[in-house]
């Protein structure tokens, strides 16, 4: 199987085999239920103590999250982790106040339960289940999801599943309670070979951009006033796939392409230029990039993989303009498939697959972008379940 297929296989949330839980390891009473009985331990929130990070397709549990908190270099068990939540984590996201984390799973013929779930996050980022553990909402195969910088809006792709089209949602939150309140799908058709693989809504808010593999990469205008969707412009490649897309707060677009990155600058309507800014190539044409990360606006970081190593590039960034740092490639863990920058730019976080040290945390020199590797947690092996990483804002 090539990294370009597996990656596929990682992106297609209706792979997921889900396995219903009925207690969380380390924490009484968590889990996720359809009973009427079922009941919540959590309610409001504070939000979490300092950065924190989870990530799901941990090494012991399909239905497993893992919570760090970040407070020192080293990657340090937010209490009560890991949670194990009863589902198979297709994609995370932190509310943007840090007192939420929302977690989609997938459906499938074997485990015909989807949703969106909703968490509390406590102090020491522990977690604690939302709405009695019910769904927050019903959505078939959920493959990505952002949240809005307004904090206002849950923005859900799904598809992926063969079954059901594919919509993209605004889902309104009630930023106290946490709560959805409203969302109206908008169904598009989607591209001959296409499989979400990543959504990002744009810092200015003004645009939603999803990478469709094959398919291109889809940008839709957005209204965060009323979360209406606008119509798509759709960008596609000659050869390859688009796997992940980077927004920054000067409305430049990133996508990650087989073999390049392209960047896009986008106008206050929600529409990119015609021609790309720049196009940058990464030395492993056939194995990525399929992941990236901005450092708000001065560094770029891309993942790479091949069937013999796992690297991550880095580049300088000035008004959408890339220039690669030729001293920063560094090892990755492998088969590296989600890419994060935490909320004070001094970590990224590469999330992969591996029984040891499938998530790794690196260091950012201030003034030079370079990486030092800090520590290391061990991830799951299975490639057929999603890698999910989530960090707070």
């Amino acid at each position: 199987m090539t990294q370009v297929q597996r990656r596929a296989v990682r992106g297609a949330a209706g792979v997921a085999a889900l396995v219903m839980a009925t207690a969380l390891v380390g924490c009484q009473n968590f889990f996720v239920c359809d009973k009427a009985s079922c009941t919540s331990n959590g309610g409001g929130s504070t939000g979490a103590a300092g950065n924190v990070a989870y990530v799901a397709n941990n090494v012991s549990s399909s239905t497993n999250i893992n919570g760090y908190t970040l407070a020192k270099p080293t990657l340090t068990a937010a209490t009560g982790s890991p949670y194990s939540i009863g589902i198979t984590p297709t994609a995370m996201v932190m509310s943007h106040a840090n007192g939420f984390l929302y977690v989609s799973s997938a459906v499938t013929a074997k485990a015909p339960q989807s949703g969106i779930y909703g968490f509390t996050v406590g102090s020491g980022g522990g977690l604690s289940v939302l709405n009695g553990g019910f769904a927050l909402v019903s959505a078939t195969s959920v493959a990505a999801m952002d949240v809005s910088p307004d904090g206002q809006w849950l923005v859900v792709a799904t598809g992926n599943d063969g079954l059901n089209p594919t919509t993209i949602t605004a889902y309104g939150l009630n930023t106290s309670t946490g709560l959805i309140t409203t969302g109206t799908p908008l169904i598009y058709a989607v591209p001959t070979g296409s499989i979400v693989s990543a959504l990002k809504v744009a810092p200015s808010g003004q645009f939603i951009s999803v990478a469709l593999g094959l398919g291109g990469v889809e940008t839709f205008p957005f209204n965060t006033t009323t979360g209406a969707i606008g119509t798509a412009a759709l960008t596609t490649f000659s050869s390859g796939g688009a796997y992940d897309v980077a927004i920054d707060s000067n409305n430049y677009l990133y996508m990650a392409a087989t073999g390049n990155i392209f960047v896009y600058l986008v106008s206050t309507a929600g529409v990119p230029n015609t021609n790309p800014v720049t196009a940058v190539g990464t030395p492993t044409a056939s194995g990525g990039p399929f992941s990236i990360a901005l450092d708000g606006t001065s560094y770029l970081y891309a993942s790479a993989s091949t069937t013999s190593s796992s690297l991550i590039y880095a580049f300088s960034l000035k008004n959408g303009v890339l220039t690669a740092l030729s001293t920063a490639t560094i090892a990755a863990p492998p088969s590296t498939t989600k890419l994060a920058v935490d909320s004070t730019g001094a970590y990224l976080f590469a999330a992969g697959y591996d029984a040891s040290a499938g998530l790794k945390m690196y260091s950012i020199a201030s003034g030079t972008g370079l990486l030092t590797s800090l520590d290391t947690a061990a991830t799951g092996t299975s490639l057929v379940v999603p890698t999910a990483l989530a960090l707070s804002h």
